[in-house]
């Protein structure tokens, strides 16, 4: 008996279906076979199962789109794939040394000085609302009131343009991004 090729499960058009139960019905519905969404799972990038088990359909057909293959053929060149694999591993060097070199800031030290300036922030804040403010509003009409939050304010916008100033110097934007992000 001839194996029998996969065909896409067709879709209503009203209803296309999102979720696939397992492999073999993800592979029904973008018309590959089984054993290449089991290859697809070593490739960077490949998106992972739900925590139910399930497959999101959409995220794996952007995926396939995404190294390249046309869904509803089944690739069976392992070499094809191999060579998809070494491309993307090398534009993920590409992009470790263009770090390296200065010309991008990964996202762990732009995180890391945010939250810096956010806490810095955070204590100014304390410092000014629960020090500051208390002392001089004691006794003071709603006008002086007003006046003094807003001169407290103004000091505080003042901290955050400085803080973020700061952080613009420290990490300049770069003239020109990559046209896909070769970041796991």
């Amino acid at each position: 008996m001839a194996p029998r090729a996969l065909q896409p499960i067709p879709e209503d058009a009203e209803t296309p279906r999102r979720w696939a139960a397992n492999k073999v019905e993800l592979a029904q519905i973008l018309g590959v076979s089984r054993q290449t969404i089991h290859n697809w799972r070593d490739l960077p990038g490949c998106p992972d199962k739900r925590s139910n088990g399930s497959y999101f359909v959409e995220d794996w057909r952007a995926f396939a789109e995404s190294i390249g293959t046309e869904l509803g053929e089944t690739p069976t060149d392992k070499r094809a794939l191999e060579n998809r694999r070494l491309e993307i591993q090398c534009r993920r060097m590409e992009w470790k040394f263009a770090v390296e070199r200065g010309e991008f800031t990964p996202n762990e030290i732009i995180g890391s000085e945010t939250r810096r300036f956010a806490g810095e922030l955070i204590a100014f804040l304390r410092h000014e609302f629960e020090a500051i403010l208390p002392k001089r509003c004691c006794s003071k009409s709603s006008e002086e009131l007003r006046v003094i939050f807003s001169a407290s304010l103004d000091r505080i916008m003042t901290r955050v343009y400085s803080g973020a100033d700061a952080i613009d110097a420290q990490f300049p934007a770069p003239d020109e991004m990559p046209a896909e992000d070769p970041q796991p």
